[in-house]
């Protein structure tokens, strides 16, 4: 039997230490067949604890394995999306704490797939980091066997706690930004994806992303008949008559156990960002200086964290009209506001990623 210092926890895993064994149960197996005959196979393996926060940007596979690393990255590539949908987060009663860590199978299996439900511990899969994700790859050399589960008291504690992210700050002061609704429960991520009915929702989240890149598009000039606001973003607006100018960007949220888009417009947009009103940023850049440090602030780009800084953020989820386009659930941020920050030396600005 493999030694106990082969072992570990999601929450221990870091790409480029050689093969581990992890002890898990078994949420998910997609399936696909190659050209060959041969059936691919992406597990979906969770034992309650958070795999480390990433950096959204690049990997570590060249790093990690010294020859086929294209091959893993490409096996990953070749399965689209490597989180959960709504449906399959239902179907499925994924626990709403803990990651589910993506298991990659290089090569053909010549014993028995596990099924979902199986407590099982996976035996020299390497890890490593796919586009800010934790992945592991079960090659040739892996196997498994079947495994009493040995990480539910932990999971029972963290529920009856509501401890939803074992990487932030224990104490809300330490979080970059407040919340209008801080006597409200955390929820994750895929409570919130799995919810499929408008709701409203307090999380704990970093935000790794945004949109538009380039600040001179995050205000959109409306009224007089100049231009014309998206139609998605019209249920948040909330601004005013006099105004002619809103908000009009777009977040991407990240944690343990998922991500969402989330829309920041109008009035709420004008609260998480006080004294910066909107405006036409073509013609002001203290207004894109002063909003650039403190979105490299949100992105932890301003301090040493390899992977981004904490917020707190209340959440909206909702649909829009039926009969449009686009009837899928969006998301949009409501309630929060980010705390004042030492200003940020302009040799120091940043761009979106």
């Amino acid at each position: 039997p493999r030694s106990h210092k082969y072992l570990r926890k999601l929450f221990e895993l870091k790409s480029g230490e050689g093969p581990c064994d992890i002890l898990c149960k078994v949420m998910h197996v997609r399936r696909k067949k190659r050209k060959d005959g041969q059936e691919d196979i992406l597990m979906f393996v969770w034992d309650g604890t958070d795999c480390i926060p990433q950096p959204l940007r690049g990997g570590t596979a060249e790093s990690v394995f010294e020859s086929g690393a294209s091959l893993a990255t490409e096996l990953v590539e070749g399965w689209g999306s490597l989180e959960l949908s709504q449906e399959e987060i239902v179907a499925l009663k994924i626990p709403r704490i803990g990651t589910l860590l993506p298991v990659c199978f290089w090569s053909h299996l010549e014993s028995t797939v596990p099924q979902v439900g199986d407590c099982i511990r996976l035996k020299s899969v390497m890890v490593w980091i796919h586009k800010g994700q934790t992945c592991a790859l079960f090659s040739s050399r892996s196997n498994w066997s079947y495994h009493q589960p040995e990480f539910m008291n932990e999971y029972a504690n963290r529920t009856l706690n509501n401890l939803v992210s074992q990487w932030a700050p224990e104490n809300a002061q330490d979080l970059l930004t407040t919340t209008d609704f801080e006597h409200i429960p955390w929820s994750t991520l895929r409570e919130v994806i799995a919810d499929n009915k408008p709701g409203k929702y307090r999380v704990l989240v970093q935000l790794v992303a945004y949109l538009p890149h380039d600040y001179n598009d995050w205000c959109t000039k409306v009224g007089n008949g100049e231009g014309e606001f998206p139609a998605e973003l019209l249920p948040s607006i909330g601004a005013s008559a006099k105004a002619t100018w809103v908000y009009s960007c777009k977040f991407l949220l990240r944690d343990a156990t998922g991500t969402i888009e989330a829309l920041l417009t109008g009035t709420s947009a004008e609260q998480f960002f006080p004294g910066l009103p909107p405006l036409d940023p073509t013609k002001n850049n203290i207004w894109k200086r002063t909003l650039d440090g403190r979105m490299q602030h949100l992105l932890g780009e301003t301090t040493s964290k390899d992977a981004g800084e904490w917020i707190q953020c209340c959440v909206e989820g909702y649909r829009i009209k039926a009969g449009t386009v686009d009837e899928a659930r969006r998301y949009r941020i409501f309630g929060t506001m980010i705390k004042p920050i030492t200003p940020v030396p302009d040799n120091q600005a940043g761009s979106g990623v």
